[in-house]
């Protein structure tokens, strides 16, 4: 299988970490801490604020405290809300309920960027706002994009953990989403298929063809798009298939083992999935506006928005059984 198409972890190197063996590297680390630290505390304490420092070197105050609520726990999905700030005054991103349904990230190891609002979720129940004053190491580090965000930028953040989703809420959401797409695009001959995907045939390929079946090894050509999106953030292309996998193969994306299963060499097949048959949790990134820069920079690898659906266009290239 191409490597494109695969799942990717995403991977915060060192501009997003802490860890390094080198002990030049670490003490370098050690005036990182040492200087945003006293820049915190130089905020914090001219805006009279009484905040808790923890061992992860951030500091919080809980604006609302919701002592009924669910604690949040690892691996919970959780919706939030946000004001981003530096503690420059520089805004770079709020989004409130005004804007639309909380936004995803999975509270572990894949989690968000900037990545103290992932540390913070454990001090917080469903419900709660927390404030947060992070220092750059656990905000963007040296990373920088245009105006918006300068290097070794110091944040203060003001975080809502709105809800805590099950596994069959965010399914249900997300089915929503499917369903809404294809009414507003008025699409036909979509059939929902038992895993929980929506797919269509729209060629049905050479006619004296053999269909494909589990353990076939088979060539394709692909798009793949966010659902709402015109443009892919994957795609392709060769005269002999740009993908080749084995129908069924458990390492396989579930969606291609539905999309790509039954059909004829040169079908055209096309697939609204859920992120569940798909590429399951990838890093949330705020603002997202940046995750194309930080792909460009191999500052992580994620292409896939967390927890979206997708559209999946493919044309079946070769079988072999």
């Amino acid at each position: 299988m191409m490597k494109l198409i695969t799942r990717s972890a995403a991977a915060l190197i060192m501009v997003f970490g802490l860890n390094s063996c080198l002990p030049e590297v670490e003490s370098e680390m050690d005036k990182i801490i040492e200087r945003d630290d006293q820049l915190l505390q130089t905020y914090i304490t001219q805006n009279n604020i009484e905040a808790q420092k923890t061992q992860m070197g951030f500091y919080y105050v809980k604006e609302l405290e919701v002592e009924s609520g669910t604690q949040i726990a690892n691996n919970s999905i959780l919706g939030i809300y946000y004001n981003i700030k530096t503690i420059d005054g520089q805004l770079i991103e709020s989004y409130t309920p005004a804007d639309g349904e909380p936004r995803l990230f999975l509270h572990g190891e894949t989690g968000i960027i900037p990545r103290v609002i992932n540390f913070a979720a454990g001090l917080a129940k469903e419900g709660e706002v927390i404030k947060l004053y992070a220092p750059s190491y656990l905000a963007y580090g040296n990373y920088g994009y245009q105006q918006l965000i300068l290097p070794n930028s110091n944040l203060d953040l003001t975080v809502t953990f709105a809800k805590i989703y099950t596994a069959d809420q965010l399914k249900a959401m997300e089915d929503q989403q499917i369903q809404a797409f294809i009414a507003a695009n008025q699409l036909e001959g979509f059939t929902k298929t038992e895993e929980g995907a929506y797919m269509r045939v729209m060629e049905p390929g050479e006619a004296d063809s053999k269909v494909t079946e589990n353990g076939s090894n088979i060539r394709f050509n692909y798009e793949l798009f966010h659902l709402n999106e015109t443009e892919p953030f994957l795609r392709g292309a060769q005269d002999s298939g740009a993908a080749n996998i084995i129908l069924g193969a458990q390492n396989n994306l579930k969606f291609l083992n539905i999309a790509l299963k039954g059909i004829k060499k040169e079908a055209k097949v096309e697939l609204l999935t859920p992120s569940h048959l798909g590429y399951g949790p990838t890093i949330q990134v705020i603002p997202e506006r940046i995750r194309q820069d930080l792909i460009q920079k191999e500052l992580i690898q994620d292409r896939v928005k967390t927890y979206q659906p997708i559209r999946f266009v493919a044309r079946l290239k070769a079988i072999a059984q």
